[in-house]
């Protein structure tokens, strides 16, 4: 018998059976009342799953667009889908289905106070968050760009899907000069309960993307590079020795710091880009370890403890006690850090300060 409707099935329920059923085994498979009982569970199996696909569901997409269907069968029509798609979401085998959330009625909806049945906005809310695949690709001048899915953004940057997904993941990450970031980490909602763009967010990140650095001298004079690259050959080392400083595993190479520009530019009152001075002095006073060794009025400048140990009969520990104040003189020799009496005058030339040399001679 072919069934053309679930109501079809109602007919045999309807057939006339005995009250007390019969032993299956014992009875003649020929017999339609023997067949009808042991299919019977069968028919009710169906029944139970036809009904499955009657229950109630929201559909939810990232634009939070919420509608309520009374059937799977419906919301199917909506998306475009099969209902088995829609179980399929529903079962939680997939996430989405061409962009939707399907969620049982129970699931979203509760009662408030006056026991009425509203929807739980939190619940949207998270499910929203969940689904959300939409990115922004953005330039270091700021420029950006919206996409729906991953995948549309690989294809503008011309790259795998994959490599979207390490992006959005780590912010560090950048293909082909541009950042890819996940559209809530852009967007907010305004007094008018719109979703717009954090233009402020997008300028953050546009700063975070530009790979320019700042090398500068324990003197505090600096230099500004496009690249690591660039900074690496003009102080002759390897690109990865400068990482080793902007990680902060170490503080200078060969006399120099680091800094990424981002990191010690600031906007002024007029919006002007420029860099912060005393931020630098500062860090190029912590690379310094020039220092002055003196014995009966007459001094030496060395560039390190190191140094100055090997050119004179007191150890690189001696040096460390005398510049750390635990002794006054080793020897008769004392020993002054050069970045505490030294300044640069206007065209930019090392100055012994003798005013503060001699202060700290006779202290």
């Amino acid at each position: 018998m072919k069934i053309n409707n679930i109501n079809n099935f109602a007919n045999y329920n309807n057939y006339n059976i005995q009250n007390k059923t019969p032993d299956l085994q014992q009875s003649n498979p020929n017999n339609k009342q023997y067949q009808l009982l042991a299919n019977r569970g069968f028919f009710s199996s169906i029944k139970l799953s036809f009904a499955r696909y009657k229950m109630p569901v929201y559909v939810i997409n990232e634009n939070r667009e919420c509608k309520k269907f009374a059937s799977q069968k419906e919301a199917a029509d909506y998306i475009g889908c099969d209902f088995t798609s829609i179980s399929q979401v529903l079962r939680g085998h997939n996430k989405t289905i061409k962009g939707y959330a399907v969620l049982k009625a129970d699931e979203v909806e509760k009662t408030d106070e006056n026991n009425s049945t509203i929807i739980d906005e939190e619940k949207i809310e998270n499910v929203i968050k969940s689904i959300k695949r939409s990115v922004y690709v953005i330039q270091k001048n700021g420029e950006y760009r919206k996409f729906d899915t991953p995948k549309q953004a690989a294809a503008y940057l011309g790259c795998g899907t994959g490599s979207i997904k390490k992006a959005v993941d780590y912010p560090h990450y950048l293909i082909k000069g541009s950042a890819v970031i996940n559209s809530d980490e852009v967007e907010k909602t305004d007094k008018n309960n719109q979703t717009v763009v954090d233009r402020k967010k997008i300028k953050t990140i546009a700063k975070n993307i530009d790979n320019s650095v700042y090398v500068f001298d324990r003197h505090g004079r600096y230099k500004k590079f496009a690249s690591r690259s660039e900074a690496a050959q003009f102080i002759g080392c390897k690109r990865n020795a400068l990482n080793q400083i902007l990680s902060s595993r170490t503080k200078s190479i060969k006399g120099y710091g680091i800094i990424r520009a981002v990191d010690i530019e600031i906007d002024d009152e007029n919006n002007t880009t420029k860099i912060d001075l005393e931020k630098l002095k500062a860090l190029a006073r912590d690379i310094n370890r020039a220092l002055y060794i003196i014995k009966d009025g007459k001094y030496q400048r060395f560039d390190s403890q190191t140094q100055a140990a090997k050119n004179h009969v007191l150890s690189e520990s001696s040096i460390s006690n005398l510049l750390n104040g635990k002794v006054k003189t080793v020897l008769g020799y004392r020993a002054v850090r050069a970045k505490d009496v030294e300044f640069l005058d206007e065209e930019g030339r090392v100055v012994l300060d003798d005013k503060k040399f001699k202060e700290i001679l006779e202290s």
